[in-house]
């Protein structure tokens, strides 16, 4: 905690004592703490990632038919018609800023991790999650060129909303959920309720609760494990920066804490999704 604080790595080394070797326990307490904020946020846990340096590509299928028959004699089988396309994943740094006082800076300890980690890598999953979901639903835009592209289903909120975004989806896709807000949830059980024979609107399938959906879209229906990938080139840890200079001629007694991870994010497989959108559009 006093490392991250001054910025002073020699009082995490001064732990080292002749009986400790390797890592001393801070660190891992720290990576501690991030898991457990990445873990409890359903939508990023599903999310495929890599620690890759640089900018990360992947091939993506738009058209793969399936093998033929042929017999034997027979005249020979046309070439197939393979479309590919390239997805790169271009890192950006996803930053969160909070002004703390001074009481919370005299924080010990674990103490003081869990304060900050707790406010700053929630806040920045949170917006790595909203660029995921507007990048989801830009692809939906049938304007929209490159690969890949995700369906939209577009009206009035029906009981048949998801039925139907299963539907558009293609190939075999692992793992499928629902994304959607606690509001718009509500709306569709109340569609269920409604009904006069006892039916889910969901199908059986997991519910996912994300308030990070663009304006104008209900719901999102796809696969996050084949659908999406994350390449993080700096790991998973949260990069800290401390100012306790510039903020005590503004504000009294606050303390301004920057942090930051380093991410690239995005859709790589067409046809992984669909988005349910108000009859007004699709919200991009």
């Amino acid at each position: 905690a006093e490392a991250i604080k001054t910025g002073d790595e020699k009082i995490v080394r001064s732990l080292l004592t002749e009986n400790v070797n390797g890592k001393v326990a801070v660190p891992d307490v720290v990576a501690d703490f991030v898991k457990e904020a990445w873990e409890s946020n359903e939508i990023w846990r599903r999310v495929p990632k890599t620690y890759l340096r640089g900018n990360y590509k992947i091939q993506v299928e738009l058209n793969a038919p399936i093998a033929v028959k042929h017999v034997e004699g027979t005249d020979p089988i046309s070439e197939e018609n393979l479309q590919m396309d390239i997805v790169e994943l271009r890192p950006i740094y996803f930053k969160k800023y909070v002004k703390v006082s001074d009481e919370a800076m005299s924080l010990t300890g674990e103490a003081f991790l869990r304060y900050i980690y707790a406010e700053i890598t929630d806040r920045i999953i949170a917006s790595i999650i909203n660029t995921l979901m507007s990048d989801i639903v830009l692809s939906a835009d049938e304007e929209a060129t490159g690969a890949p592209h995700s369906a939209v289903i577009q009206g009035a909120i029906a009981n048949t909303d998801i039925i139907n975004a299963l539907g558009q989806l293609k190939g075999e896709l692992r793992d499928v959920v629902v994304m959607t807000s606690r509001s718009a949830y509500a709306s569709y059980k109340a569609l269920s309720f409604s009904a006069y024979y006892g039916i889910d609107v969901f199908d059986g399938l997991p519910v996912l609760f994300t308030d990070q959906l663009p304006t104008g879209v209900r719901a999102i229906v796809g696969s996050l494990r084949d659908g999406t990938h994350a390449n993080l080139p700096n790991g998973q840890e949260v990069e800290f920066k401390i100012d306790d200079t510039s903020l005590a001629l503004t504000s009294a007694d606050m303390v301004g804490i920057l942090g930051r991870m380093y991410v690239g994010i995005g859709v790589v497989r067409d046809g992984a999704f669909c988005v349910i959108a108000d009859a007004s559009g699709n919200g991009d």
